[in-house]
């Protein structure tokens, strides 16, 4: 298991199709059975009511470019996916789709300067991609409303663009 596991995992309800062919003997149980995945992929049931075996939905979200993970995180409840059914976010797909794009971005773009090794190769292309991570943020706030408050960050370790902090609540910017 990672070494921060309780922020790298997610709960699948037991009524999941296919859980307990993946899961094995643990997919066993009432309804309210919940099996909690860790980033090294095993599995534990976990039983109680439905209410406690379900992790609250994240409230304060923040929207932070770093390479190999999830493009959205909040306190408590790790890094996610904007389309991760326990987040309970609704997005419409074009924003999942381009919040992915952005994800992906970032992935390529830190491999090519990996492999090249050449200083300010790829420095258009990091401002670019922090650039373009503001407007997605800006939607995510606006389709989630009031209720929930998002916070651009950047991209992770990007220097003085790290210190970038941008937080909504629906339309209004804090």
């Amino acid at each position: 298991m990672c070494a921060n596991a309780s922020n790298r995992a997610w709960w699948l309800p037991n009524d999941w199709p296919g859980i307990s062919g993946r899961l094995g003997q643990c997919a066993t149980g009432t309804s309210a059975t919940a099996h909690r995945i860790g980033c090294a992929g095993a599995a534990t049931a976990f039983t109680g009511n439905a209410t406690a075996t379900t992790p609250p939905h994240p409230v304060h979200i923040t929207v932070e470019g770093e390479c190999k993970f999830g493009p959205l995180r909040s306190n408590g409840f790790g890094d996610f996916a904007p389309d991760d059914p326990a987040a309970a976010l609704h997005l419409p797909d074009e924003l999942v789709a381009g919040l992915y794009a952005w994800a992906a971005g970032i992935d390529n773009t830190l491999n090519l300067d990996v492999r090249d090794r050449d200083d300010g190769k790829y420095d258009a292309e990091w401002q670019r991609l922090f650039r373009e991570g503001m407007e997605p943020a800006r939607q995510v706030a606006h389709e989630l409303g009031p209720a929930r408050t998002v916070t651009y960050k950047g991209l992770a370790h990007g220097g003085l663009a790290a210190l970038t902090s941008v937080t909504w609540q629906g339309d209004r910017e804090l």
